[in-house]
């Protein structure tokens, strides 16, 4: 851990302690944060379907431990300092902290939802104060006291893992996170060693609500820091490698999905227009006869070269004044576009141009049957151009 490292532990664990004298006057407690917010010139995010009437210690904590930017953060923090009267060293930085889902962001239900038990946030309550009396003293009476609060509290709507980040955050040398991202990381071996591997939860598994068993897979976390399996000195350490290592295989998972569907899209140019050259042979023409051959060949694989021959073949043979025909400019805009998809360095441009140009393609196709509609009406099929219908080919 370096000095620029975790600052953010001395003010959670100070601010745990100022907030756990506002336990019997959460009115006082409530009129404060709403006083921060107008002070600091941001709104006070819903944390109740109507006025507020009650929060829980851990919401607090949530206010600036969700999916909002580290500026806000900052700013949030600054003003609770002021009113709160913090007096640790604000957070310079917020590594290896987890954070809440901004649409689930508070730590009991709504007063109106039946889901919400009388009794819901003074369990919160009881178990921030058991939590700092334990990390204070580890004694048997005082485990007995947090497995219990543990116990009355963890079984309430929304929260199960939930409630062991609240934990972390107001005494995380204490008490291990166990979302989503900590459990997909210390359940490898090759990460954190076969001990806590087989301790922790797995990613998929259902929250624990036994408050022992909690306590029984932080001590077994921390009996392995600083070891040969994990080389993790303490709980921000190891959660902030956690969130490191996940973001690492997100973003190769993400390149690897973006490549898989260039590559797709690479692949589907030779299978387009196979749908379109028969009805390019049934037109009049011998452009649209040409046009169905070159777009067999190119839904057979070898379309680019022999659509660069025939081109050089006609560019000498056509008039200096004869208009180039508006399919055959768009297929070979694609292939000068899929040949840009091979490039790195002009992917994007390419694939720019290709959506273009298909687009004015499909146009055209639509166009094309209306016109093959109405002379299939007709029952006859002209030879030779001898209407305006014709005229263009």
């Amino acid at each position: 851990m370096t000095s620029t490292q975790f600052t953010w532990i001395g003010f959670y664990e100070e601010l745990a302690d100022k907030l756990l004298t506002y336990r019997s006057r959460r009115n006082v407690l409530i009129n404060k944060l709403t006083s921060v917010y107008e002070s600091i010139g941001m709104q006070l995010p819903k944390l109740e379907a109507d006025e507020l009437r009650d929060i829980d210690p851990f919401t607090v904590f949530g206010l600036f431990n969700k999916g909002i930017k580290d500026a806000s953060r900052q700013k949030i923090i600054a003003g609770i300092a002021e009113a709160f009267d913090v007096e640790a060293e604000q957070p310079k930085d917020f590594e290896g902290i987890p954070v809440l889902n901004n649409l689930n962001a508070t730590f009991y239900a709504f007063a109106d939802d039946d889901r919400r038990g009388e009794h819901d946030i003074d369990n919160l309550w009881r178990v921030l104060e058991a939590e700092i009396v334990l990390a204070g003293e580890d004694s048997k009476e005082n485990r007995k006291s947090f497995v219990e609060a543990f116990d009355d509290t963890v079984t309430q709507f929304g929260l199960g893992w939930k409630l062991t980040m609240g934990l972390f955050w107001t005494r995380p040398c204490s008490f291990i996170s166990l979302d989503s991202r900590n459990r997909w990381f210390m359940a490898d071996v090759a990460k954190t060693g076969a001990t806590i591997a087989s301790a922790v939860p797995k990613e998929k598994d259902s929250p624990i609500h036994d408050g022992e068993r909690y306590l029984a897979i932080c001590d077994t976390i921390k009996s392995k820091l600083a070891s040969v399996e994990c080389p993790y000195t303490d709980l921000p350490s190891l959660t902030a490698a956690a969130f490191v290592e996940s973001e690492r295989v997100n973003q190769e998972r993400k390149a690897a999905e973006k490549l898989a569907a260039e590559k797709a899209e690479e692949n589907a140019l030779g299978d387009e227009g196979g749908q379109n050259h028969a009805l390019l042979d049934l037109l009049p023409g011998r452009r649209c006869r040409e046009m169905g051959r070159l777009l067999r060949t190119r839904r057979d694989g070898h379309w680019l070269e022999q659509a660069r021959q025939r081109r050089a073949i006609r560019q000498q043979g056509r008039h200096p004044q004869e208009p180039a025909h508006p399919v055959q400019e768009q297929i070979f805009t694609e292939e000068l576009c899929a040949c840009a998809l091979a490039i790195p360095a002009r992917a994007e441009a390419g694939r720019r141009h290709l959506c273009e140009a298909r687009a004015e393609r499909d146009s055209w196709t639509r166009r094309c049957r209306g016109k093959l509609r109405v002379r299939q009406e007709r029952r006859l099929l002209p030879k030779h151009p001898q209407s305006s219908l014709d005229a263009q080919w």
